[in-house]
């Protein structure tokens, strides 16, 4: 069958993809980066490594958490993508099917 709806969702898909991957680093990583290098400085600084040490081994403790809920969450995410795309292209071709039959009239 025709696989139009489905092409239109993934094109549609992927461009939102990469503009939250480019959004995600520029206004969410280099910040946050840079932010914990400047605590892990005055950290230093004020308390000493042993400290900054805590600090880091928290901060990373807590960023492998996030990052495993997330690739779990990630499974039920790509479920509902699929379903979608079979939904969409069924609808799209159902209406393309509907457009290109001849009806017939009685007169």
């Amino acid at each position: 069958g025709k696989q139009t709806g489905a092409v239109t969702r993934w094109v549609d898909r992927g461009t939102q993809g990469v503009s939250f991957v480019l959004n995600a680093a520029l206004f969410n990583i280099v910040p946050i980066l840079l932010e914990v290098g400047i605590v892990c400085g005055v950290v230093t600084y004020s308390c000493g490594p042993t400290y900054m040490g805590v600090t880091l081994a928290t901060v990373a403790a807590y960023s492998g958490y996030t990052i495993g809920v997330t690739q779990w969450r990630t499974q039920f995410r790509r479920q509902m993508n699929t379903l979608s795309n079979q939904a969409s292209g069924f609808l799209v071709a159902v209406s393309y099917t509907h457009l290109t039959l001849p009806t017939k009239r009685i007169v």
